[in-house]
């Protein structure tokens, strides 16, 4: 994943298991924080190494703007986030809206989007299970968007389509 060597970004991906964050660390640069919900981030045995790598936890059904403004401060800082803009595991034939939060976040930030989408993935829907398992990974990389994107009325839809590889790309993005 070619990300810019400064400024904050947001590389966004579809979520269909718990190896989606380990596909992206070791295809970037540039180290990672993942937005991650607070009942995994809080898991016994991970907790400490999520802590260690600046996993932000996000509290779904508490305050979630807790951690909305963990990501701004991060992304003004010049950070690199990772999120999984569906809020949770979306298979590719689930009908799950994406959430507004990543669009939010990269119109307050002026940070591009970088869409990204893994398939491959044996037993999708498990959080472990699929990194015992062999597959044919494969991470596909799409074309930056600009913070701009946010701006059009469809870019939930078109995020959303592209990352459940409902369309192969955005058409007509900003130059």
């Amino acid at each position: 994943i070619e990300l810019p060597e400064h400024g904050g970004v947001l590389v966004v991906c579809n979520h269909v298991s718990g190896f989606e964050p380990l596909i992206k660390l070791t295809a970037c640069k540039r180290p990672l924080r993942y937005m991650i919900a607070v009942e995994e981030y809080n898991t016994p045995v991970l907790h400490r190494l999520l802590k260690g790598v600046g996993c932000i936890p996000v509290e779904r059904t508490g305050k979630p703007e807790i951690a909305f403004r963990a990501a701004i401060k991060a992304l003004k800082a010049g950070e690199a986030i990772g999120i999984y803009p569906h809020g949770g595991f979306c298979l590719d034939d689930e009908d799950k809206m994406l959430k507004s939060g990543v669009l939010r976040l990269a119109k307050l930030t002026g940070s591009q989007i970088i869409p990204t989408r893994v398939t491959g993935i044996r037993k999708p829907g498990n959080s472990y299970i699929p990194l015992f398992l062999r597959g044919r990974v494969k991470l596909k990389v799409f074309p930056t968007l600009s913070h701009e994107f946010a701006d059009r009325p469809d870019a939930k839809k078109q995020l959303s389509d592209l990352l459940l590889g409902r369309i192969p790309a955005i058409e007509n993005q900003p130059e």
